[in-house]
């Protein structure tokens, strides 16, 4: 597997080099993300550019700025960013397998196994891509990942030193999860609480508990918290620059200068009052959780404006006071958000372009390794034998896929957050078939 990795990262280099030497947009949202660290870079961004900012990703876009800096071009250094964290990824999961990797687990049907999961994680050709190019996908899979091993070592830490530090991470990395994806956010924090409960005997499982809920409390107030500090921080820089201006008015009437310069002046202090004025007004207005621009993650009839493959969406009244009406209203749309996040592309109703149906093919092998996985549960669930290791992969399936359905609005979306839940079917098979072959060995031993 080690080779393999070295093999994904010789792909990924050659790829990004690819990708450099043409330097243009393949999808509209790579433009939006560089251009946003071009913003940063070059001058003092408003409110509604922070706002941007924190929720399409800090550790996405502050490694894109740092390389923006020393001459690299935005697209380029966002896609950078996007190569350093998917190699991460790779590694941290190969780190995740060896964890797993049991003792008695040396049977060729096992390596073979072994082996082509690793490989269906690293290059499936949808998740190669998308965490390719200039969008956050490859940084939100590292957080995951990162995430979920240090909930697995957490558990096993023994030194209060390491303890700490694992605690600390993890604090940092669902934080900086939560200003990426709110979405996927709760469904792992969801996922981890869940899975902590099962295995509550542990000594390390209710301090994992705890730092999940003091995470979720940060995430409630952080958001909120920077964007009216940054919103001080504007108003402070505009009011300096107010000041200067005023000094440059009095110089100009002491020597008798035009008027016409001095009512520029006049014009420009004018119009830095209006702007502390309105940044008053957002800076007082900004709710608890929540940004500055409206996030499209949180109402699915957004993702259906422009999309060639609209999702059928029943929509739902998030301002609801009644919270028995929303949740009968998303019950209802979940049947059809389930088959279209599951089931489609596919060649019924999407085969009418390259990209759908090159994503039809692959929606096979995706339905083919879930179907695959659902036998081996149902199996495990009839021995009594269901590990409890992999809970939590299954756990994160059950919730993230919930999720997809109801948040979704077009296939095309779909089809690319879904390939955010490949490790958590890779790992969940991984566990289940190393256990099957670890019981197999020993009965062998046993008979």
């Amino acid at each position: 597997m080690v080779w393999i990795f070295f093999l994904y990262a010789s792909g990924k280099i050659a790829f990004f080099a690819y990708l450099a030497l043409t330097n243009r947009s393949i999808v509209p949202d790579e433009g939006g993300y560089a251009q946003t660290v071009c913003n940063f870079n070059q001058g003092l961004p408003s409110l509604a550019e922070f706002g941007r900012y924190t929720s399409w990703g800090p550790l996405f876009l502050l490694p894109a700025q740092f390389f923006n800096v020393f001459g690299v071009d935005c697209l380029i250094s966002t896609r950078l960013t996007n190569l350093f964290f998917s190699l991460a990824s790779g590694f941290i999961f190969l780190v995740l397998f060896r964890k797993f990797e049991r003792n008695p687990f040396t049977m060729n049907y096992g390596r073979s196994m072994e082996i082509s999961l690793y490989s269906l994680f690293l290059f499936l050709p949808s998740k190669f891509l998308w965490s390719s190019i200039g969008i956050r996908e490859a940084v939100i899979e590292f957080l995951l990942i990162t995430s979920v091993f240090l909930v697995y070592t957490g558990l096993e830490s023994k030194t209060i030193q390491s303890q700490f530090a694992i605690y600390l991470i993890l604090l940092v990395t669902l934080t900086i999860l939560s200003m990426s994806r709110w979405m996927l956010y709760l469904c792992l924090l969801i996922t981890i609480l869940c899975f902590l409960i099962f295995l509550h005997r542990k000594p390390n499982a209710k301090k994992l508990i705890l730092i999940s809920i003091i995470s979720l409390i940060m995430n409630f107030l952080l958001p909120s918290i920077l964007a009216k500090t940054y919103a001080g921080y504007l108003e402070s820089s505009k009011k300096k620059e107010i000041i200067s201006l005023e000094e440059k008015s009095r110089e100009l009437l002491s020597k008798n200068s035009k008027n016409s310069e001095v009512e520029q002046l006049v014009e420009e202090i004018t119009g830095l009052n209006q702007e502390i004025t309105g940044l008053k007004e957002a800076a007082a207005n900004i709710p608890l959780r929540a940004y500055t621009i409206p996030d499209p993650e949180y109402s699915r009839t957004v993702r259906t404006l422009n999309a060639g493959s609209q999702i059928t969406v029943k929509s739902c009244d998030s301002s609801s006071t009644y919270l028995i009406t929303l949740i009968t209203c998303n019950v209802g749309h979940l049947p059809t958000g389930l088959y279209s996040a599951l089931l489609r592309p596919n060649p019924i109703q999407d085969w009418y372009s390259l990209s759908t149906k090159f994503a039809s093919l692959e929606n096979f092998i995706y339905s083919g390794f879930l179907i695959w996985l659902l036998v081996l549960v149902i199996g495990a669930m009839r021995q009594k034998m269901i590990t409890r290791e992999a809970l939590l992969p299954l756990i994160f399936l059950i919730f993230s896929i919930s999720g997809l359905a109801l948040y979704e609005g077009n296939v095309g979306t779909a089809f690319r957050h879904r390939s955010i839940t490949i490790w958590a079917i890779c790992l969940a098979l991984f566990i289940l078939i190393s256990d099957r072959s670890s019981r197999h060995l020993k009965d062998s031993m046993s008979s």
